[in-house]
């Protein structure tokens, strides 16, 4: 099943497997050629714990360059540099679709990439973009592990570029992580057997105003259940027979994304990814 909903997962494995290694790609110097059309500044901070007490973290920063007349939405979602949600209060089912975007995508070199938090500064890692399509080509900026600890919830962070961009500097501040969390009335660690027939009630620590709560149900053939809600609202319910029968991981993700715009970047985003996973299992 997928580790997230943007991002090619396999090129994420592969980034994982860089992060892990510590290594840095050799990197051509930047073009001057790439300086047309508008270029996107994507940062996510991602947290995961799961139902055992076990914390992961990352940050991962790309800087595409896109033709003038992109549509920068679509083109961003369909390689799956952005997530393509449902509707608020809907939900899709996702499998592992291949880009359906024809032209190409150039993730480019923007300099020393450096995000503070509490006192600690990460500087992110430059490396290939692990390339399994044609699509996407480049450089993509990692932490070089997945310590949780530099990445704490409910902090001011800062985000600071140096190099072939310019100058950045961008501060926001992340949300609390997911508290509270109840399936059908019962803690998550013990949710346990769900009916695939069945409504699902979720209930949740109330987020702030304008962040969202997306929720995954992954099946172990790779499918999911993607749906997305306000986390303002603390509640929601899913459907019965949105669900495969079988092994199954549930994600509730607490989202908050910043934008931003600087010289040389047409839009940025920073975005807060922070995850509480558990494991279900889909009854018929």
């Amino acid at each position: 099943m997928r580790s997230r909903t943007y991002l090619n997962s396999r090129a994420l494995l592969a980034l994982g497997s860089l992060a892990a290694l510590g290594c840095s790609a050799e990197i051509e110097p930047y073009s001057a050629d790439a300086e047309s059309g508008s270029t996107h500044a994507l940062v996510s901070i991602e947290r995961s714990s799961a139902e055992d007490g076990t914390q992961r973290a990352q940050a991962i920063a790309t800087f595409v360059q896109l033709p003038a007349e992109a549509d920068a939405r679509a083109v961003l979602e369909s390689v799956g540099l952005k997530p393509a949600l449902p509707a608020l209060g809907q939900c899709v089912t996702a499998g592992a679709a291949a880009p359906s975007y024809r032209g190409s995508v150039e993730l480019i070199q923007a300099g020393e990439v450096r995000v503070s938090v509490a006192g600690t500064t990460t500087v992110l890692a430059p490396h290939a973009f692990p390339t399994v399509t044609d699509v996407v080509s480049g450089i993509v900026y990692t932490t070089r592990d997945q310590s949780a600890e530099p990445f704490p919830t409910a902090s001011d962070y800062t985000l600071k570029v140096d190099g072939e961009l310019g100058n950045l500097s961008v501060t926001r501040s992340a949300p609390n992580e997911l508290s509270a969390v109840t399936v059908n009335g019962v803690p998550l660690r013990d949710a346990g057997d769900i009916s695939a027939a069945a409504p699902m009630d979720l209930t949740w620590s109330v987020g702030a105003p304008g962040d969202l709560l997306w929720v995954e149900v992954g099946a172990a053939d790779g499918t999911s259940t993607l749906c997305s809600f306000r986390d303002e609202e603390g509640a929601a319910t899913i459907a019965g027979g949105s669900f495969t029968a079988g092994a199954a991981r549930i994600a509730l993700h607490r989202v908050r994304v910043a934008e931003f715009s600087a010289p040389g970047v047409a839009l940025g985003e920073l975005r807060f990814d922070f995850e509480l996973t558990a494991s279900l299992r889909i009854v018929p």
